[in-house]
């Protein structure tokens, strides 16, 4: 889990790091700085979140993320912000891990590889045709007033369940008007026995796809999970935010949603993904879809 995501109110404003800072953490992973440094050109230096006055003793400290600019070797033209996630341990005197809650009392920060992902760059240039900021805003409160106002008692639900092959467990909850059986949402639940979970919830507004809502939760011990909210108007994504879901017990700030970018064919790849998926009454192919999601072999 990334600092960022587990005590974002403890955080201070970006600050600088180099890469040779990071070597070390990328070293916990054999071969990993091996392979980045051969397949991008990386910035020299990047940029870092810094620990808040909360830490007495590592006030001002760099801790994951990690962000470089990096460009393919390969192909110039690709070039993409490269992010280290790592895992942070906070250590007393005496060289003991503390538990949750009580990080801000450690004197040693002790960071292993946790992640490495390639972002897009933001586009700070308005698309044309933006929907003003503010539109915007109107549509992501009248979206979650409409999901509230479903009730579950006027619609009509159809059950499909998984194959019982024991590889995923899941199942999906189709909710339809009742008298036009028209689909208001449908919620899919699938998880690895013991392992890894996704939820998913799409809903619709006389027929159109407004809102998807996903969470996923990892089986690594004390590993957050994630949410993801799409909000949708006119076939396309108008805004999409991501916050954490905490470890049970984490004693930690409330994580506040933050906007995240998405692809420009994002929208046409997800409409097509949840029309396959609300047409369907095959079980078979539901669960192999979540199977992709969750790296199942068939």
């Amino acid at each position: 889990a990334t600092l960022m995501t587990l005590w974002p109110a403890l955080l201070r404003a970006e600050g600088s790091c180099t890469w040779s800072d990071i070597a070390p953490i990328l070293d916990t992973k054999p071969g990993l700085r091996r392979f980045l440094e051969e397949s991008f050109t990386l910035s020299p230096g990047g940029s870092a979140m810094r620990l808040g006055k909360e830490f007495e003793s590592l006030e001002g400290r760099r801790v994951g993320p990690y962000r470089f600019d990096a460009t393919s070797r390969k192909d110039p033209a690709l070039a993409f912000e490269l992010v280290l996630e790592t895992k942070p341990e906070f250590l007393n005197d005496a060289g003991a891990v503390l538990p949750a809650g009580q990080e801000s009392a450690g004197v040693v920060v002790r960071e292993t590889f946790a992640a490495v992902r390639l972002e897009p760059y933001a586009d700070e240039t308005p698309a044309p045709n933006a929907v003003p900021e503010a539109l915007v805003a109107e549509r992501v409160t009248w979206t979650q007033a409409r999901c509230s106002q479903l009730n579950l008692a006027d619609l009509q639900i159809r059950t499909v369940d998984f194959p019982a092959d024991g590889k995923l467990v899941g199942k999906a909850i189709f909710h339809e008007e009742g008298q036009t059986n028209r689909l208001e949402y449908f919620t899919v639940d699938a998880s690895v026995p013991g392992g890894a979970a996704l939820s998913e919830s799409f809903y619709f507004h006389e027929g159109e796809l407004i809102f998807v809502l996903r969470r996923e939760t990892s089986n690594v011990p004390n590993q957050p999970g994630s949410e993801l909210r799409f909000y949708l108007q006119n076939g396309q994504i108008c805004r999409a935010t991501r916050k954490a879901i905490l470890p049970a017990g984490t004693a930690a700030p409330a994580v506040m949603e933050e906007p995240i970018p998405v692809a420009q064919d994002e929208a046409g790849k997800l409409l097509v993904r949840v029309s396959r998926l609300a047409l369907s009454s095959d079980p078979a192919l539901l669960a192999e879809d979540y199977a992709g999601w969750l790296h199942v072999s068939p």
